[in-house]
């Protein structure tokens, strides 16, 4: 009987047990569930607040600098939520100085605009009276004071008139020594009378005093700032000039380009000139940008700082020309991809193969049928040939989206779409994938007649058969893959 007594007392123990551990199953199945939706919920919100303070950054000089690329995933949430919040309460305080500045700017123009339209009712009704009152006003006891210490030897009639207020009497001062003046009153009054009301009627008097105090204002920043330039010029050698100078004159920016000019000199001496150059950059006087190409490991780009142009002004009387780095960002936005175009267009014209190889556009767009425009990398003419070839030069940095619209523009002015990729990696990586997936957006009869051929820079260099040059051609008429050909330079790319 004990042992079935323990017995029972031992299974209810076990069911109570069970029932426990079934309980504390569904209730963990419930709360995991419940954790994977707040999980999902706080990843998009995370999601969310990084886009918001990306695009917030984006708007802020001292994170996004031309030429460099940003990348913004390696660094952690409260990071970048910290530098948002900050450059946003800066970026609010400058938008509203602008806003209070332009409440300002229009509340006088109203002013003076309102002014304006009262004298002009007034002139058009014939009545003077409202023109004499405000010439009275304008005679002020500083005026006054300032004309009893400029009249010098004049007639008697016109000390009489200039007292009484009739007319303004100005003699120039010492130095001038002028003879006594005889005037006719009558015919100075009539002519001063007639000067203000066309003039000095106008209630613009305080904005020509605001005017004025800017721009002595001005003019006292710009001797401050001059003098801190005579203190940084007298720091400057030979060499640092003639760096300013070739930027300058010259507009050239790439420094393999400055170094072939200076090289010109009998007292050429590299390291000196090398030395300046960074030298110059510390001071802010020159900017540097620094990128790879795919010709060339490491690329240096000078152009003139805000003080660089200021001393150059100084120096030379004028303004310094229009840098090519500046050009290039023009045209392309961006000088690593801007300077890979112009070295691929400097590699087809040596081909032979081109007669001409443009690769500045933007001023001179393809007008397409749907309204849109398209500015191709660079557009080339064969020798000997009555049609364009339109050359895309692709890093890998589009969107497919973007992409395909660029496919899109391409395939509606010529049939035959030219894609250089910096190296068989991106080609393979990027430019293949994106045009596989362009081939199946379209359909098949719209595209038949198509012909897309891709290839790097490398393959170009030293290139006399550019025609063989192309690492894969489709031809949709027969097939949608590609004819490859990697017997190429860069085979270790598999």
């Amino acid at each position: 009987m004990a042992n079935d007594s323990q017995y029972r007392v031992l299974l209810s123990k076990y069911n109570v047990a069970v029932a426990r551990i079934r309980d504390l199953e569904e209730q963990n199945r419930t709360n995991s569930q419940h954790w994977k939706t707040e999980v999902a919920s706080l990843k998009l919100d995370l999601d969310v607040a990084r886009d918001f303070c990306i695009d917030v950054l984006c708007k802020d000089r001292r994170e996004m600098v031309l030429g460099k690329a940003r990348d913004w995933s390696t660094e952690s949430t409260r990071e970048l939520i910290s530098r948002a919040a900050k450059f946003f309460v800066e970026y609010n305080k400058q938008v509203m100085g602008v806003l209070e500045g332009i409440q300002t700017e229009c509340e006088r123009r109203g002013d003076r605009i309102n002014g304006l339209s009262r004298q002009i009712a007034e002139y058009r009704q014939g009545d003077t009276s409202a023109f004499e009152s405000s010439i009275e006003d304008d005679t002020t006891d500083t005026k006054k004071q300032k004309k009893d210490a400029e009249y010098r030897s004049v007639s008697k009639n016109a000390n009489e008139a200039a007292a009484t207020g009739k007319i303004e009497m100005i003699v120039e001062g010492d130095n001038d020594s002028p003879d006594t003046v005889d005037v006719d009153i009558q015919e100075c009054i009539n002519a001063q009378v007639q000067s203000k009301l066309t003039h000095n009627a106008i209630p613009i008097a305080n904005s020509k005093k605001k005017m004025k105090q800017f721009g002595k204002a001005k003019e006292k920043a710009e001797d401050s700032h001059l003098i801190d330039l005579n203190e940084l010029e007298d720091s400057f050698n030979d060499e640092m000039w003639k760096l300013i100078e070739v930027i300058g004159k010259k507009g050239l920016s790439r420094y393999a380009d400055i170094k072939e000019l200076l090289q010109q000199d009998p007292g050429y001496n590299k390291n000196r000139y090398t030395k300046s150059a960074e030298t110059l950059v510390k001071m802010n006087v020159l900017t540097l940008d620094s990128f790879a190409l795919p010709l060339s490991p490491r690329v240096y780009v000078y152009t003139l700082a805000e003080i660089g142009v200021r001393i150059f002004r100084k120096k030379y009387g004028v303004s310094p020309v229009v840098s090519e780095a500046a050009k290039i960002i023009k045209e392309h936005d961006n000088l690593e991809h801007g300077y890979a175009i112009a070295d691929l267009g400097k590699l087809l014209m040596a081909s032979g193969y081109y007669e001409d190889v443009r690769t500045f556009n933007r001023n001179a767009p393809k007008k397409l049928e749907n309204g849109m425009n398209y500015v191709a990398d660079l557009v080339c003419r064969p020798l000997h040939k009555r049609y364009i070839e339109y050359i895309e030069y692709e890093r890998g940095t589009h969107s497919l989206t973007e992409f395909k619209v660029k496919c899109n523009k391409m395939s509606l002015v010529s049939r035959h779409l030219h894609f250089v990729a910096p190296n068989q990696k991106v080609l393979l990586n990027k430019i293949k994938p994106h045009i596989d997936e362009w081939i199946k957006s379209r359909k098949i009869e719209s595209i038949s007649n198509i012909i897309i051929r891709i290839s790097t820079v490398k393959e170009f260099e030293n290139c006399e058969d550019i025609p063989g040059a192309w690492i894969m051609v489709y031809d949709l008429s027969k097939s949608h893959e590609p004819i490859v050909d990697f017997s190429k330079k860069e085979t270790d790319i598999t």
